[in-house]
């Protein structure tokens, strides 16, 4: 019932944007310029893609909780059948396999969604440099460097708008609180989610003392609650806002340089 009301309350939400949009984002894709909507429409529709992962982050929980809940249910019902008869080894005999089974598909949906979360904050970047290369008349300027295997494409992004005199939320609480999700991202991306076998051990350590919601089980993985991408999920709304701001006022400032 929960779950139907959430997603009730998800589609209504989402079918207002989607039908004040779909059409425009039709037209755009077959007949417009990159640019053709503007900086505000184009950063409403960025919206659509961070509902949508605050949805899936509500599905995964809802589903993991009912997971519990039916088999706490299934305990229940046979101690009932027993007359309260089954003994609390009786119970981890019977149920500890399940539930540990239930952590761990837990364990790897969050990694996935966190995978998700960041493919989108890059997708989104991606489309805001998109953006800002053709504000026409814009000039950006060249570091020169060669692009490194090592570097990722937000700190790419980042360095790209600050050259085209865009200010990038670097110095925020959100920015910082993604930059240590992205070392928890590598983890579960390059080691599985295991953090001694990870490059940047020490520091997760160090982010898990510091962010309630991360933790680590006896075997050695990292664990991430739903809050916790919730909160990520937050933050990067908040940067990308920020940084649509400051497009919208150079594309402003570029027109009236033209005009």
């Amino acid at each position: 019932m929960v779950r139907d009301t959430a997603r009730l309350q998800y589609e209504q939400k989402m079918g207002n944007l989607l039908s004040k949009y779909w059409g425009a984002l039709h037209m755009k894709s077959k007949f417009y310029s990159p640019n053709s909507w503007g900086s505000d429409i184009t950063w409403s529709i960025s919206h659509f893609y961070i509902e949508d992962l605050r949805s899936y982050i509500d599905e995964i929980e809802s589903w993991i909780k009912h997971k519990i809940f039916s088999l706490d249910r299934r305990y229940k019902d046979l101690e009932e059948k027993t007359y309260g008869k089954v003994a609390e080894s009786m119970q981890q005999e019977l149920f500890a396999e399940q539930r540990f089974q239930i952590d761990e598909i837990e364990r790897f949906l969050s990694y996935g969604a966190l995978i998700v979360i960041f493919a989108t904050f890059e997708s989104l970047l991606l489309e805001a440099t998109t953006f800002v290369k053709n504000i026409e008349h814009i000039a950006c300027k060249s570091t020169g460097k060669k692009k490194s295997l090592c570097h990722s494409f937000i700190e790419e992004a980042k360095e790209f708008f600050k050259n085209c005199g865009i200010n990038f939320p670097s110095n925020t609480p959100d920015w910082q609180f993604i930059k240590d999700f992205q070392r928890v991202r590598n983890c579960v991306a390059h080691a599985n989610g295991r953090i001694d076998d990870s490059k940047d051990s020490k520091k997760l350590y160090s982010i898990i003392k510091k962010l309630n919601g991360l933790d680590k089980n006896e075997l050695g993985y990292i664990t991430i609650q739903f809050v916790l991408l919730r909160k990520l999920i937050d933050a990067i709304e908040k940067v990308l806002e920020k940084i649509w701001q400051e497009i919208a006022q150079k594309e402003a400032q570029c027109k009236h340089n033209t005009t």
